[in-house]
């Protein structure tokens, strides 16, 4: 949780300041398919990568204002 949650929370609050200044900016998280389908052998992973997909729809909304674009890529293994 503290590298795959708060890295990126703490990555958000810092650029926040100078794209609000600049009228402009695009955020993109990193998840994972393991968020979307799960996995029993890795569940830890697979909640902190689900907060993430939680964390970047608020983001969105809260900045959206902004004209900050937030979005996540959640790659998966076929």
């Amino acid at each position: 949780m503290a590298i795959n949650v708060k890295g990126p929370w703490l990555c958000a609050k810092a650029v926040f300041p100078y794209m609000k200044t600049q009228g402009k900016g695009k955020i993109i998280n990193i998840s994972s398919g393991v968020a979307l389908k799960g996995s029993p052998a890795r569940m830890h992973y697979g909640v902190s990568k689900a907060a993430i997909l939680g964390f970047t729809k608020t983001l969105a909304l809260v900045l959206g204002e902004y004209n900050i674009n937030v979005n996540t890529i959640a790659p998966a293994v076929p």
